[in-house]
């Protein structure tokens, strides 16, 4: 679960059974180490980060729970943060939160008691967001009756798939006229790099030569896939990307 509070802090928790010896979790954000907790059946537990996957060790069988604050951007006054895990997610979002992203594969979507707009989906994908001001945001809908309750999620879901279809078909106008304001600098290092391969090489290459996390690599290459600067196959047990501007 990854809960938007109203700030625009991202919170995710993880939580999974563990068997006794040496158990590995995935991080489906990038965390931001320093708030990461984590616990089996409430009592705290000692971890080891690497790789952007948590390695955790126990004596019995439980359930684990992996908390941290995730390590998002912020491009133009817009938050973004990237989730690369497969398996089914949920979103909380506070009303004053206003996505600019949906993702792709949405399982569902309804508004809690609490009033906040919750999105079950899988990914990978890329979140994005903005942080309205409190006071302009629509009471919390906890007394509205159930069919009002399913047109505040739809009518949120529809202004998401609104403004996703507007940046595609904006890009799909400016061609190779995307500005490189939205490359940072591992951006540029990966198109310099399969430059120099001729204009395309296997993302094993690109992870020994930059020296990154496997987690960062894959998504700053799916940042540039999305903006139309590479193109990424797969071959065997390895992804190709190749330069397309």
């Amino acid at each position: 679960m990854m809960t938007i509070d109203s700030r625009g802090v991202v919170q995710v928790s993880v939580t999974a059974s563990i068997e006794p010896g040496i158990n590995l979790f995935e991080c489906p954000v990038e965390p931001i180490l320093a708030t990461m907790s984590v616990s089996i059946d409430g009592d705290l537990a000692p971890a080891i980060h690497h790789n952007n996957s948590v390695i955790v060790v126990s004596d019995r069988s439980g359930y684990v729970t992996i908390s941290y604050i995730a390590n998002a951007t912020i491009e133009d006054g817009e938050i973004h943060f990237w989730y690369g895990s497969t398996k089914e997610a949920t979103l909380v979002v506070p009303p004053n939160i206003i996505l600019t992203s949906l993702p792709e594969s949405l399982v569902k979507a309804y508004v809690g008691d609490d009033g906040n707009l919750r999105l079950v989906f899988k990914g990978p994908c890329t979140i994005s967001f903005v942080v309205g001001e409190w006071g302009q945001a629509p009471a919390a809908p906890t007394a509205l009756p159930p069919s009002y309750l399913l047109w505040y999620a739809v009518a949120a879901l529809a202004v998401a798939a609104l403004v996703a279809l507007a940046r595609k078909a904006a890009r799909r106008v400016r061609g190779s006229l995307v500005s490189t304001a939205y490359l940072d600098e591992v951006d540029r290092e990966i198109l310099e790099r399969i430059r120099k391969h001729g204009g395309e090489v296997v993302q094993s290459i690109l992870y020994k030569e930059l020296n990154i996390p496997k987690a960062t690599l894959w998504r700053h290459v799916k940042r540039l896939e999305k903006l139309g600067y590479v193109a990424v196959e797969r071959v065997g047990r390895d992804n190709r990307v190749k330069l397309l501007k």
